[in-house]
């Protein structure tokens, strides 16, 4: 089971390591706590620190972790938030017209086709 994410771990398809050192106990605490000053909230550093304070010897427990795993949670990627906005600022104007555009495919008893849609772009632009 890999120690950080939970998850089973299948060592013949690769993308898994052993625990080798015994510093790595010592990194992963860091960044939990890296994680848990950025957000005391972070589920996922809180499960990982659980796991560690349970466990002293990582080798000697023959500990498996997922490389992706690893990159994921020591990666600076942690201190965004998922609730952050992304991406292109919401034009609300233009949600408008496409709100309105698929009310009205919905709502079209006949078949759709390109002139129908052509007229009720136009009519949507006039507004």
């Amino acid at each position: 089971m890999c120690f950080l994410c939970g998850e089973v771990v299948t060592e013949r398809l690769g993308g898994c390591r052993r625990a080798r050192t015994l510093e790595l106990r010592h990194t992963i605490l860091e960044h939990c706590d890296s994680r848990l000053n950025a957000c005391a909230t972070d589920r996922w550093a809180l499960d990982i620190q659980g796991r560690m304070q349970s466990c002293c010897d990582l080798i000697a427990e023959e500990a498996l972790y997922h490389v992706n795993c690893y990159h994921r949670f020591t990666g600076e990627k942690h201190l965004q938030r998922e609730y952050d906005n992304t991406g292109r600022p919401e034009n609300s104007s233009m949600l408008s017209a496409f709100n309105r555009a698929c009310d009205w495919s919905e709502s079209c008893s006949e078949g759709i086709n390109r002139i129908s849609l052509y007229h009720i772009i136009q009519q949507i632009h006039a507004e």
